[in-house]
């Protein structure tokens, strides 16, 4: 069921399909959050975000560059990029009165309760890189695979334990610590080839067994949560369902990547632009909203008939948004910018 990625490319083409569901997921997530499609809403849920980070465990390489370098490296790719969506939207919150006091603003600008200022998707890329530099330490210690199972389930276990006993951290670090344990998982599913190893049938097997227990433990047995406000109801259920959806929903993609190239090309496209369309649409649907209640449409019916279509509006829009931020603000886009060639028979400079 895997595809081997082009020839002279590194790209693994489930991946790409997989990073594109995960984005997909997320601006229906967020869009679908105050509709009536509670049921899809609570399937989303229930594990797109541990599914990113497993994807970012999955491609992940154990750093062999000094940490200064490691570090300039991903603040360009995450902080850099979350401080200007942040600073872009941060004037319309504040004039539309999404702060009652002084302090409720600085609380959410550190990231002290749990709440990211303004432009509440930015705060995967914090948390992300709070488990890089998590991460950069810990593998200090070791690298072997026995430690990196070790790290996963004490990851995953203790924040189990601290949401049962109501604890919460500062700065986003209790889901840094818990999206450590998904991205040590994605790395441990590399490392033992649990995804490629096995044959079609056992895969078929795999998958519908944890399609099976992600059902009864994260839809049936478990309310809709959130990740990003670090409500899980039970957090048990939750990280079993989204352990359990990470391996079908990557054997799915897996399936998906027999499609034709066009699909494959083009699932990788969306997940490279992946920064830009999970850091702006957030501007979207607060225009949405605000024009919405500039109209007087209040009713949930009319909401909920046409979100849909605003949805396939706003990812069909992005096409020409991100052609123009990697042309003209590569700062923002996920690839290294590629150095620009000379002209040709323009004289090179002595």
């Amino acid at each position: 069921m895997a595809v081997s990625p082009p020839e002279g490319s590194k790209r693994i083409a489930w991946v790409d399909i997989a990073k594109a569901l995960g984005v997909v997921l997320v601006v229906t997530g967020h869009f679908l959050y105050h509709t009536s499609y509670v049921g899809f809403n609570h399937i989303i849920y229930s594990f797109h975000l541990p599914f990113f980070f497993m994807l970012s465990g999955y491609v992940y390489r154990v750093p062999e560059k000094r940490f200064g370098v490691y570090i300039g490296e991903k603040s360009r790719r995450l902080l850099i990029p979350m401080s200007i969506f942040v600073a872009v939207m941060l004037p319309f919150t504040v004039m539309m009165g999404e702060y009652p006091s002084v302090e409720k603003f600085l609380e959410r600008l550190f990231f002290l309760n749990g709440e990211l200022v303004c432009n509440d998707p930015c705060w995967y890329f914090l948390v992300l890189f709070e488990i890089y530099v998590i991460l950069f330490f810990a593998f200090k210690l070791s690298r072997k695979l026995w430690y990196k199972l070790l790290l996963c389930v004490l990851c995953l276990s203790s924040m189990i334990i601290m949401y049962q006993c109501g604890g919460r951290l500062v700065f986003g670090l209790d889901r840094a610590i818990l999206g450590a344990g998904f991205l040590l998982f994605g790395m441990l599913l590399r490392e033992l080839e649990i995804l490629e190893r096995p044959r079609l049938p056992l895969k078929l097997i795999m998958a519908a067994s944890c399609f099976a227990i992600w059902l009864i433990f994260g839809i049936v047995l478990n309310k809709k949560g959130s990740f990003y406000m670090f409500k899980l109801h039970n957090s048990f259920f939750f990280v079993l369902a989204a352990l359990a959806a990470c391996i079908w929903v990557s054997l799915l993609c897996q399936l998906l990547s027999r499609l034709p190239e066009k699909f494959v090309s083009a699932c990788g496209w969306m997940g490279k632009n992946s920064v830009v369309i999970i850091g702006t649409h957030y501007m979207f649907l607060k225009g949405i909203e605000q024009l919405f209640n500039a109209l007087h449409w209040n009713n949930r019916t009319v909401y909920d008939f046409t979100v849909p279509p605003i949805i396939a509006a706003i990812l069909l829009a992005y096409i020409p948004i991100c052609a123009l931020v990697n042309r003209y603000i590569p700062l923002l886009s996920v690839e290294k910018p590629k150095p620009r060639t000379r002209r040709r028979g323009q004289a090179k400079k002595i």
